[in-house]
């Protein structure tokens, strides 16, 4: 956790949704900024109306978040800060006087329905209405007052909303973890909170294209692992407007010898194109 106060991070979703657990996990005493939509976070850092956005890349079960990968692209102004991880654990939250018995209902955005999918089929009278955000229909079956209605959702939603656990710890897999970026502008001066108990950045993210012409990319993957990067992730995403053309994505171990980096950068630019540096940061 990064002890700093007072940091304006705005996040995807109501209040109590899992990025702002997230928010929470990375920051001591933040000033959560909730928003509707990922690319509204993204204008809201671009803008300067807050002071960083926490977003959510890759889950341990569904894989990456594209569309969070694609904005990347589309703001090349904005960096990656900080990474945090976090289990994501659901809970079956009810109106305060509700009892298990008394639910008919289940609201929760898709991945929540999904990941409890074991809990649900236990009860299989109950009918499943997907949700556009996990914190959100807590928020709303509160509203309503119906007493039939539960949600999917953090626990911590129901502090915030004045509603009931009726179960935790409903995931069927409890390896469920979110791994979410602290995104900011790269023109500001790197804020102190980005070295975290005085650490440096170990762990770089990476996107480019390659040349079309056989081994293009083996070419790029050289020019990296000559230079001590231990790769940890890659990832293809089709180009806009460029059909069956592909974007790579690479996370991976920064050397202790920065110089390498640099020199894998050059290399990596002279075989690929379109190289860009997402971000240089603390894993988390």
């Amino acid at each position: 956790m990064v002890h700093q106060s007072n940091i304006r991070a705005a996040f995807q979703g109501e209040r109590g949704a899992y990025s702002e657990t997230a928010v929470r996990t990375f920051f001591s005493d933040p000033l959560p900024v909730p928003c509707r939509h990922f690319l509204d976070v993204f204008q809201l850092v671009q803008n300067r109306s807050v002071d960083c956005g926490v977003l959510p890349f890759e889950n341990a079960l569904t894989g990456s978040i594209h569309e969070n990968f694609d904005l990347l692209l589309q703001f090349p102004e904005i960096t990656i800060l900080g990474e945090v991880k976090i289990r994501i654990e659901h809970s079956l939250l009810g109106l305060a006087d509700a009892q298990l018995s008394d639910i008919r209902q289940v609201l929760s955005h898709p991945q929540g329905l999904l990941q409890c999918e074991a809990f649900l089929d236990s009860h299989g009278d109950w009918e499943r209405i997907p949700h556009y955000d996990t914190a959100g229909s807590v928020a709303d079956i509160v509203k309503s007052k119906d007493i039939s209605k539960g949600a999917i959702a953090n626990s911590l939603a129901a502090e915030i909303y004045g509603a009931r656990v009726l179960a935790e710890g409903i995931e069927t897999n409890r390896e469920n973890y979110t791994r979410f970026f602290v995104i900011g502008r790269s023109d500001e001066p790197r804020p102190e909170w980005t070295k975290p108990l005085g650490l440096a950045a170990d762990k770089g993210s990476i996107v480019f294209s390659t040349r079309d012409k056989p081994g293009a990319l083996l070419e790029a993957m050289q020019a990296l692992a000559a230079r001590q990067l231990n790769l940890q992730k890659i990832e293809s995403r089709p180009i806009h407007g460029k059909p069956w053309t592909y974007m790579f994505y690479l996370d991976f171990d920064l050397p202790a010898n920065r110089d390498l980096l640099t020199e894998a950068l050059e290399e990596l630019a002279f075989h690929s194109e379109n190289v860009r540096v997402l971000g240089v940061y603390r894993r988390g």
